[in-house]
């Protein structure tokens, strides 16, 4: 069996902002709104839950998503996590938009498994006539 990593950040980048309403660029970009700050830790929350992804390697895709020139860090990373992570625990609207969007993320990820499925079959069966 063939293991590929199978959420991308550009993927949960984007569910977040549609279900959000808000750019990706809002969304990364260096601003203290509450609105565009819960929107970058919900993307983090969710992306360290669904990729192998470290938290430099977070970082560095919201520095360049953002076109920040002072370098988003792991701390800042981390700081999301766990903001998110106590949000998750006491409030039930953040409860609720987490579970929302991983079964989003989900049902992306199937759709992914089946082609990939199919595109390996297509290739074996090629392979034998061959």
């Amino acid at each position: 069996m063939i293991t590929t990593q199978l959420t991308s950040q550009d993927t949960i980048a984007e569910v977040v902002s549609t279900h959000l309403k808000i750019s990706t660029f809002d969304m990364f970009k260096k601003c203290r709104r509450m609105k565009n700050i819960n929107a970058r830790y919900v993307f983090i929350f969710l992306s360290r839950k669904f990729t192998n992804d470290s938290l430099h390697d977070i970082a560095d895709y919201i520095s360049k998503k953002g076109f920040r020139t002072d370098g988003y860090d792991h701390a800042s990373v981390l700081h999301g996590f766990q903001k998110m992570s106590g949000y998750v625990d006491t409030y039930i609207e953040y409860r609720e938009l987490i579970r929302t969007l991983s079964f989003i993320i989900k049902q992306n990820q199937a759709k992914n498994i089946v082609v990939s499925d199919v595109d390996l079959l297509i290739s074996a069966k090629l392979q034998t006539n061959i």
